[in-house]
């Protein structure tokens, strides 16, 4: 307690040194903790499930068809059955897209006609009766289509299915077994029975809050431009993706296929943009709290030196080098949790209005407790590196110089 009081005196006695340490170190901790929260979101954003089985074994490769007499319907089917037949295929189906690939198709989906009726404005993949074992998403209730649910381009198919975040927004008060075989309308009032609700599966693109709202319809892509989506075994990728790629050249010469796409290489190009914004954001972090160790050691250097004399005096009664340390950790310590009290408070209050204004990430206890104990932490090691420094001079050279 003793100390603590002359700790408290000697904050008083230099009102303005402990004001700049404490404000700076308010600012400090406002900013890294909410740029903490933004990093945290963003790393949540790029390792976020997609709700397939596994990303191994998957990959993708585009056919379009150049020519006047191009029969996409045949091509489909003649390319599947290549495919299908390479050694190593566990399973394949053409679609118009797939998660994490930015081609996103939506449409409006209600409950009933009316106008005002519940809706929603899903994700949706064309698949056939060999989607799921190809992806490999969780159905969580229901049944999967089978070969006879498959319509051609320009049909509207009967039934449909959803994932749960659609099902939960759809029909927020009805259990999710309870949801299928609801009846629900398309935007040219098409009714579509649900025949099965999937655990999760990722849009192609789209705001975070939307990512698994997704449905499924059992049809054939439309247009010369088809998606293929190969599961292989895992260790033979490679070897699958150049002999399907020479297979389909071989078979067709009226289309253009683009170079094969594993899932892996598609996940790394969705959050390419995501990964740049954490290092700005931790490069920024950084650099903040590089300055803010700067300043401390700077002002707590000016300090012990002013103080040299009152330092060689304390060793020379008898003072240990931890004695004197201690004094200035005690008080830069009091200065140190009133500036970051101040800095939570800041922070708190920013963040409402980040998240009120700019739709920003709202900071957790978890994000203020890291930012706190950071930021004291490395406060402590910036006064304890200059006042060590002083406390072990000899004190006979302390009191000549001082």
């Amino acid at each position: 307690m003793k100390e603590l009081t002359l700790a408290c005196h000697a904050i008083l006695r230099n009102k303005t040194n402990a004001i700049l340490v404490a404000m700076q170190l308010a600012i400090t901790l406002t900013v890294i903790v909410n740029e903490y929260a933004g990093i945290t979101e963003q790393l949540d954003r790029i390792n976020s499930e997609t709700g397939l089985d596994s990303e191994d074994g998957l990959f993708t490769i585009r056919s379009t068809g150049f020519t006047e007499d191009f029969n996409a319907s045949a091509a489909i089917t003649e390319d599947l059955l290549l495919i299908r037949d390479t050694n190593g295929v566990i399973s394949a189906y053409a679609t118009n897209s797939i998660p994490l690939s930015f081609n996103t198709w939506r449409t409006s989906i209600a409950t009933t006609t009316d106008p005002d009726a519940i809706s929603s404005s899903p994700a949706w993949y064309m698949v056939d009766e060999h989607a799921q074992t190809t992806l490999g998403f969780n159905l969580l209730y229901g049944e999967y289509f089978s070969a006879e649910d498959i319509v051609p381009e320009g049909t509207d198919p009967a039934k449909v299915i959803i994932s749960q975040e659609v099902a939960g927004s759809l029909f927020p008060d009805t259990p999710l077994n309870e949801v299928v075989g609801e009846v629900v309308y398309t935007g040219s009032h098409v009714p579509r029975t649900i025949i099965g609700i999937v655990d999760k599966l990722h849009a192609p693109s789209g705001p975070t809050e939307t990512a698994y709202h997704t449905m499924l319809q059992p049809q054939t892509p439309p247009g010369d431009s088809m998606l293929y989506v190969i599961r292989t075994e895992p260790l033979m990728r490679n070897e699958v993706m150049q002999a399907i790629v020479d297979k389909l050249s071989a078979s067709n010469e009226d289309r253009i296929l683009r170079d094969p796409v594993t899932f892996d290489e598609s996940r790394e190009e969705y959050f390419q943009g995501t990964r740049v914004t954490v290092w700005v954001l931790s490069v920024t972090m950084a650099v903040l709290l590089i300055i803010t160790v700067c300043g401390i050691v700077g002002l707590v250097s000016f300090t012990v030196q002013r103080q040299t004399k009152q330092i060689g005096t304390r060793r020379a009664l008898g003072a240990t080098v931890i004695d004197v340390v201690s004094y200035y950790v005690l008080q830069y310590g009091v200065i140190c949790l009133t500036g970051l009290l101040i800095g939570v408070a800041l922070a708190v209050t920013l963040n409402i209005v980040f998240v009120d204004q700019f739709e920003f990430v709202v900071v957790e206890a978890s994000h203020v407790i890291w930012g706190v104990l950071v930021t004291f932490c490395i406060t402590m090691l910036a006064v304890s590196v200059p006042t060590i420094r002083a406390a072990q001079a000899d004190p006979a050279v302390a009191l000549r110089d001082g």
